[in-house]
């Protein structure tokens, strides 16, 4: 079975997958995608990319190309975070008048990783297994710091480990159209979404003093 290992301060290398300009989704998931990849390939450099981000299956029910024996990454469910309480924020604006935002919100990504590996190489897919909780495990909160390349808007994401009963899990492969392989699944909290956008401004009103 393949050794893994880590190496720390890995910083992204710009290329044509760099995730510095993509939308916030994709840049999260690209962001940690390439970070766990340097972290796998660490024992073994010359062994090319291991894992991709891409679904399984193709709108057709065919194999999605260059998924065999790679560690899958899947986003399996977008969820609204109501924990944390947002209001309609008010602005001064240059003229002096109160410009009316729409309240920010944040949501949670559930996403999926499937070792897609299997016969002579179902050990490796355990290896991959491991590799990836270990990951996680040992960086559970990704920043700046970590991800030099994450969205500026993104104080801070948690990877959660997200615990599935069997009916659960069987209900995310028949989502993905495969059955199972080793697997594992994470939340990642909490990504903003505030737009710049006006909804409407409110005149200031000046205290009359008599």
């Amino acid at each position: 079975m393949q050794v893994w290992r880590s190496h720390e301060g890995i910083h992204l290398p710009a290329s044509s997958t760099s995730p510095g300009s993509d939308p916030l989704i994709a840049n999260v998931l690209k962001c940690v995608q390439l970070s766990l990849d340097q972290f796998i390939a660490g024992s073994d450099p010359a062994a090319g990319r291991k894992v991709v981000l891409s679904n399984l299956i193709d709108p057709s029910g065919n194999p999605a190309p260059d998924t065999k024996d790679k560690i899958v990454m899947m986003l399996a469910n977008v969820v609204q975070e109501t924990t944390i309480s947002t209001y309609n924020a008010a602005r001064r604006t240059d003229d002096g008048d109160f410009a009316i935002k729409s309240p920010p919100i944040y949501i949670n990504l559930y996403v999926f990783f499937y070792m897609n590996m299997s016969g002579r190489n179902y050990d490796q897919a355990l290896g991959a297994l491991t590799a990836t909780i270990s990951f996680f495990q040992q960086n559970p909160n990704f920043d700046k710091q970590n991800l030099p390349d994450l969205n500026p808007t993104i104080d801070r994401l948690t990877f959660e480990f997200a615990s599935l009963d069997p009916l659960e899990l069987n209900h995310v492969l028949g989502q993905f159209g495969v059955s199972y392989m080793p697997s594992v699944m994470y939340k990642v909290r909490l990504l903003p979404f505030d737009g710049s956008a006006v909804s409407g401004t409110v005149a200031a009103v000046e205290s009359v003093q008599s």
